[in-house]
């Protein structure tokens, strides 16, 4: 309580948090986005719900006999259904955008959608990039399309908890997993595929979205 409200005996005003970027976003705060192609994401207001992290190795650095890696932070949105989807910011450069993804079982992909003779040698982290993954796909709303090419395949790390402010080594709920990037030949869609211990895989087809299609955070 500051002098004037000691004298008054009213009490200071609540600090207004003010969002002005994405990568601030906490746990039970809005996003809202504008008109997109994606109808689950169009003029839609969703929550987030956790913030996750996911650390993946790229470059390997000689010199100092280590891997350089890559933090994404994923903030968890939950809409009107109970489908989730995960925002991360992706900084290239001096510029940004976003990447929205969302989990498809794997059940309804292999066969009908993916082709599977495509999947093994893509999947295998000993092959080189570059490799295709074929859709076979009616309606994408611009969620899905036609092919994705390997971009790279990563060991990788994902934690259950915010990691903007932690240090990853304290952390006890981690998960490994090898990590497969598939893009589009645009760029504009993204397909991230985690395979685990024991075989399980998940796919997360993905949109990558201007900033400014957010409409208003709070």
């Amino acid at each position: 309580m500051g002098l004037w409200s000691s004298l008054t005996g009213k009490k200071s005003p609540p600090e207004v948090r003010e969002l002005t970027h994405p990568s601030h976003l906490k746990v039970g705060d809005f996003i809202r986005f504008g008109f997109c192609a994606q109808s689950a994401l169009s003029n839609q207001s969703f929550e987030v719900v956790d913030v996750t992290g996911l650390e993946y190795a790229t470059d390997y650095d000689e010199e100092n006999d280590e891997y350089q890696t890559t933090c994404r932070h994923q903030f968890v949105l939950q809409g009107g259904t109970d489908e989730k989807l995960l925002l991360s910011v992706l900084k290239e450069g001096f510029t940004e955008a976003l990447t929205i993804t969302r989990l498809f079982p794997a059940k309804t992909l292999v066969g009908s959608v993916l082709e599977r003779q495509e999947l093994s040698p893509a999947l295998d982290p000993e092959s080189d990039n570059g490799s295709a993954l074929h859709c076979q796909i009616e309606s994408t709303e611009d969620w899905l399309t036609d092919c994705y090419y390997r971009e790279g395949a990563f060991p990788a790390y994902s934690y259950a908890e915010d990691i903007r402010e932690r240090d990853v080594n304290d952390i006890d709920n981690v998960v490994e997993q090898q990590f497969f990037l598939f893009v589009s030949e645009s760029r504009e869609q993204m397909l991230d595929v985690f395979v685990y211990a024991g075989g399980r895989t998940e796919f997360y087809f993905g949109v990558r979205l201007p900033v400014e299609k957010i409409e208003d955070m709070w």
